[in-house]
């Protein structure tokens, strides 16, 4: 402070007293004066509290004022007890374990937390006038939350939600208790021990024996998964009592309890029990409501159980059948066997159907399925002919359509099989068949695997002298005809056996026709030859041998005759062309003397054009010469049109060229009347006969019909 200028007799008498205080004494009581006045009078502590800073700032203000009053300048600093000072900043408190109770578990929990406590915003006043009382918080809150959670807190939220909404409830109302030391909780570290939730249980598997009496020892086999109810499902809110019903029922050792408990549920399901019993009223889902209502009743939940008698009549309707076998049928031909894969897959749903064989422990019913699918077969193809089977599998062949449609022989059995299964043991089923190979079958695949054969025969005619003609060829073989499936089995031909002795019956069949006949060199010509091979060789090779054989080349090959033939015919075209070239030669010359000719007249006419054009160009700009004018200009005209006439002509004439052609003819062959009726009538046996056969697969369509052309005509 100090003292304005001419003020020092007002200032010495406002701080004189009879007392031997000094001035400065007595300032400093008036100062003390003035501030208590002025705070008891104006600031209320709540506003103090609030807005400290502000208020000090109007105590500073009032103190000046009065100071004026007396003359003196004060600057005045006034502050709290420890504002500013390094004494006054963040608690920590660590509250040690602590017991608790819950407001749903009346058994002590211990506790713990670690917390910061912050000067809350507006506190500084409340943090400063309860310095002293910083240690004394942490009882304070040990007491408030023990409290809080007794009132509010169930132990399941305790356990489960404590970082959800527990912890900031509980901050919130600590908070307000702090309030009043003017601080907060800045991060709050609970310690819940982890004894209280309630374990998971990893999946339970465990066999158990049952003495069933009658039969014996059954394996039970058995595998559980089970929950905390910590949900009510149905209600779709959460369930509290279960981790209070786990705490209370003070269980050791979950897994066993569980086991003891199925094995207790499961032997009470099957006090009783027969045989028979076991396999049809042994219900999981009872023993699953058993078990879920004493799990309920220690907070737990059956999520899962999978409970099984290790009985094999019961897994025909769990897991279900499977037969995967081959097996040799014999067919109505007792010596023709046929070979099947068989694959069947089915279930029994309901085992009351099969009762009757399981009245009887000692039935292996799998065994039973099984005999009962190959008897199916048995009577199914026992009725069967051999030929009529393989013909659906495309290995031998009909004729004219002689095979009527009718249900597959294997789509006859797989039906057999199922209706079988299902009249016998109730049950649902797949069936899958499969040829497999025989030494006949191998021997029909063998026939028919190659695509082509080739041969070859030297043909000398018996009708005329001429040279002997050399065929080459190749056949197919397209599989065993039905009606002579017996001469086929019986003489099980190999390749070269069919081979030679087509080789032998062409050329004894083509010996008597004329060697001008066997040298067909005309597309009708060698078509016919190979359509009246093919018929020919299909009526052999069927009655020797029981196959259907198709001929796809059969031409033949240049005779020395024929080469000679080939080279005169040569040599006279030869001069045909040089006597056409020799003549389109003289052509062009004349052509090019009557071009000459049309040029130089052209140029002619040319010449004389233009001569009048330049003769009517000078008579335009004169007056009295329309005569001489319209003379000159009539004449334009008709030269102009005998011009073009002439350009004309000679265009046509230039765009002619010589055109030679050249006409040789063949002379058809002989007739051979008496080869073709042998042709005709061998067809019309072919078509008549039962025997016959005809080729079904597109693949390998040969139809005679289309391959035999009459060249007579």
């Amino acid at each position: 402070m100090s003292c304005f200028s001419g003020n020092e007799g007002q200032v010495a008498l406002a701080l004189f007293e009879d007392s031997k205080n000094i001035p400065g004494i007595v300032f400093e009581g008036r100062l003390i004066n003035w501030l208590s006045d002025y705070a008891e009078r104006e600031i209320s502590f709540s506003d103090f509290t609030t807005d400290y800073a502000q208020q000090l700032e109007k105590l500073s203000i009032y103190a000046r004022n009065e100071a004026r009053r007396i003359g003196l300048n004060l600057r005045l600093w006034l502050a709290l007890e420890l504002d500013d000072s390094d004494q006054l900043g963040d608690f920590s408190v660590d509250s040690g374990h602590f017991p608790v109770l819950l407001r749903d578990f009346e058994e002590q929990v211990n506790f713990s937390f670690q917390t910061n406590l912050a000067i809350s915003q507006n506190g500084k006043v409340n943090a400063i006038l309860n310095y002293g009382k910083l240690e004394k918080l942490k009882g304070i809150l040990k007491i408030e939350t023990r409290s809080y959670l007794r009132q509010n807190v169930y132990l399941h939220d305790f356990c489960y939600e404590f970082n959800n909404f527990v912890r900031s409830d509980l901050v919130s109302y600590l908070n307000q208790v702090l309030s009043l030391y003017g601080r907060e909780i800045d991060g709050f570290f609970p310690n819940i021990p982890n004894t209280l939730s309630m374990p998971a249980l990893d999946p339970i598997k465990q066999d158990m024996k049952h003495e069933i009496q009658g039969y014996g020892s059954v394996v039970i086999k058995n595998t559980l998964e089970i929950e905390p109810r910590l949900k009510d499902k149905e209600l779709d809110k959460v369930n509290r009592e279960s981790i209070v019903n786990y705490r209370r029922a003070k269980i050791s050792n979950l897994d066993s309890w569980f086991r003891k408990e199925l094995e207790k549920t499961i032997k009470g399901h099957l006090f009783d029990f027969s045989y028979v019993d076991v396999i049809l009223k042994y219900n999981s889902r009872e023993i699953k409501n058993l078990l879920d209502e004493a799990a309920n009743k220690i907070g737990y939940s059956i999520r899962l159980i999978s409970t099984v008698p290790d009985l094999k009549p019961i897994k025909l309707k769990t897991e279900g059948f499977k037969f995967e076998l081959s097996e040799t049928f014999s067919t109505k031909q007792n010596n023709v066997k046929i070979k099947l894969g068989i694959d069947v897959r089915g279930k029994i749903e309901n085992l009351e159907s099969i009762r009757d064989f399981l009245n009887d422990p000692r039935n292996d019913v799998e065994a039973l399925i099984e005999r009962e699918i190959v008897d199916s077969i048995k009577k199914v193809l026992h009725e069967v002919e051999p030929a009529d089977f393989y013909a659906q599998e495309g290995l031998i062949y009909y004729f004219n359509d002689e095979y009527s449609s009718q249900e597959a022989i294997k789509d006859k059995t797989t039906e057999a099989i199922k209706s079988s299964l299902s009249k016998v043991f109730g049950a649902t089923s797949s069936v899958t068949l499969q040829v497999l190979n025989t030494a006949l079958l191998e021997r029909i695949n063998d026939l028919v695997g190659k695509a082509y054969h080739g041969f070859e025969i030297l043909v000398p005619s018996v009708r005329d002298a001429g040279e002997p003609i050399r065929f080459t060829g190749s056949f197919q073989i397209n599989g065993v005809v039905k009606d002579k499936w017996d001469t086929f089995a019986s003489c099980k031909p190999e390749v070269e056996e069919v081979r030679i002795f087509l080789q032998d019956q062409l050329r004894y069949w083509c010996r008597s026709l004329k060697t001008e006949t066997l040298n067909y060199d005309t597309t009708k010509g060698l078509l016919k030859l190979l359509g009246d091979a093919n018929t020919l060789a299909s009526k052999d090779v069927i009655n020797s041998f029981g196959l259907l054989v198709s001929i796809h080349r059969f031409e033949p090959s240049d005779t020395e005759l024929k080469k000679a033939q080939r080279s005169r015919q040569l040599a006279m075209e030869m001069e045909v062309l040089a006597e056409v070239d020799e003549k389109i030669q003289d052509d062009i010359k004349l052509r090019l003397i009557k071009r000459n000719i049309s040029l130089k007249e052209i140029e002619s006419l040319n010449q004389e054009l233009e001569t009048v054009r330049g003769l009517l160009d000078n008579l335009i700009t004169q007056v009295g010469n329309e005569n001489r004018r319209s003379a000159l200009e009539t004449k334009n005209s008709a030269l102009r049109d005998k011009l073009f006439a002439l350009v004309t002509a000679n265009r046509v004439e230039a765009s002619k060229t010589v055109k030679q052609k050249m006409e040789l003819s063949i002379k058809p062959p002989a007739e051979e009347s008496d080869f073709d009726d042998l042709v005709q009538g061998t067809k019309r046996s072919l078509k008549n006969s039962k025997s016959s056969s005809e080729l079904q697969d597109s693949r390998r369509d040969l139809s005679v019909d289309d391959q035999v052309i009459d060249v007579q005509g």
